[in-house]
């Protein structure tokens, strides 16, 4: 499913289609849009023009349940991803939600791209003394963090492949 935020009846009607018969944590269009407004706040936040912003993933977890609660809790999650210039609805699925002590809110989460991040990385002046990261272990809380507390990037190094190996191949040689 890809379905543009500008058409609210489609959006809807996947709503209800994920969300079936359910009534509690349930997802509404407030929430895809306020995900959505609040993603796109947070890639402007990290210096990406608009053109570098296609291909961001956000992530929406519904409430999570109090460990007084006896049963199994189930909540709608969805997924947004960034077009060239839109935002689109991609997923929604019911699932368990987890119990915490005393609950908790809905959580969003952002993912960038292997090329924003490195993007960020370069242009983000909190990481001019920044010089080698495994790629594994860097994404995009690292920098939200990092905003937040510089220190955070004191042991932190992006690595990148070599650009003479990338180079080197042909078309004919095995990838």
């Amino acid at each position: 499913m890809k379905i543009k935020l500008s058409d609210t009846a489609k959006i809807i009607a996947a709503l209800e289609e994920g969300q079936g018969r359910a009534t509690a944590r349930t997802a509404s269009l407030h929430e895809v849009n306020a995900l959505a407004e609040y993603a796109e706040q947070k890639l402007e936040k990290l210096g990406l023009a608009k053109s570098l912003r296609a291909g961001a993933t956000a992530y929406y977890y519904p409430p999570q349940v109090p460990n007084s609660y006896d049963y199994a809790a189930s909540g709608t999650f969805f997924t947004l991803q960034r077009g060239s210039s839109d935002w689109y609805l991609t997923e929604v699925s019911r699932g368990r939600t987890g119990h915490v002590n005393y609950g908790a809110n809905a959580t969003q989460h952002i993912r960038l791209s292997i090329d924003q991040q490195m993007y960020c990385v370069r242009t983000n002046p909190l990481f001019k003394d920044v010089r080698a990261v495994p790629l594994a272990a860097f994404d995009s809380s690292l920098l939200l963090e990092a905003h937040r507390n510089p220190k955070v990037l004191s042991n932190v190094v992006v690595t990148k492949k070599p650009e003479t190996e990338q180079a080197s191949r042909t078309d004919d040689s095995p990838v």
